[in-house]
């Protein structure tokens, strides 16, 4: 399956070959979730659903467009195109940490990036830990997840690997954007909760 190389603001509908489609929910343990097609190829839901609506049916990438699907038991089937706004898609949480938790497998790759990293004396790699259970992200979409966001100011100094929270160097260091970072941070707590 092709990426799709961006989205258009209005939406982006599929053909409609993928109508009527059918697609098996599996929950491997300790993994993401996957659905698997007719044919037997397999997606990891993060990959393949780019969110839920408010109705509780799924948005599916798909390489023609955005399909409208809907849960079926163990089964999500796609029922059409869609047409809406992909501003009323509610993506995963944490998304552009994916991924966020470390299953077996990134595990092993992140020890693979560790080696390649130290041969160029670095060594502050981290895998991002989200503040949410780690059974929620796996499971996602079919977990229902309390939609809250914070703005977070952060940078990564020249030289470092890791990003550093604007607040926590606020604490020590009084810069003159310092005051506009607080008060950013404090207007978007508890937004869209």
């Amino acid at each position: 399956m092709e990426a799709i190389p961006y989205l258009p603001r209005d939406g982006f509908p599929g053909s409609g070959k993928l109508t009527g489609e059918e697609f098996r929910i599996v929950e491997p343990d300790a993994d993401y979730l996957r659905l698997v097609g007719r044919g037997g190829d397999e997606y990891i839901a993060w990959d393949f659903v780019l969110g839920t609506l408010d109705t509780g049916e799924w948005v599916l990438f798909a390489e023609d467009g955005l399909y409208l699907a809907r849960r079926a038991g163990d089964r999500v089937v796609v029922e059409r195109p869609y047409h809406g706004s992909i501003f009323d898609v509610r993506g995963p949480p944490y998304m552009p940490y994916y991924p966020v938790v470390p299953v077996k497998w990134i595990r092993e790759r992140f020890e693979r990036a560790k080696e390649l990293a130290a041969r160029r004396s670095i060594r502050n790699l981290e895998i991002y830990q989200p503040p949410v259970d780690a059974a929620y992200l796996l499971r996602w979409p079919l977990v229902q997840f309390p939609w809250e966001y914070e703005v977070v100011c952060g940078f990564t100094p020249y030289g470092w690997a890791k990003r550093v929270d604007c607040g926590e160097v606020c604490k020590y260091l009084k810069t003159p954007w310092c005051r506009e970072v607080a008060e950013l941070m404090r207007e978007s707590a508890g937004w869209l909760t």
